[in-house]
């Protein structure tokens, strides 16, 4: 008798993922990197949808 296996898929987010003393957490609250926005516009083509943003 073959077994049925279910596939189960459960929602997670990377804060969830990511322990709240982890280090990059401390480094996220000193290091303000908003300035790659205006770096990297040239390299987004504003014809698509745009891009999700994880920094925010």
């Amino acid at each position: 008798m073959l077994s049925k296996q279910r596939i189960q898929l459960e929602m997670i987010t990377l804060d969830q993922l990511v322990s709240s003393n982890h280090l990059i957490r401390k480094m996220e609250a000193v290091i303000h990197i908003s300035f790659i926005y205006h770096l990297a516009k040239e390299m987004y083509v504003e014809a698509v949808r745009p891009s999700i943003d994880f920094m925010s």
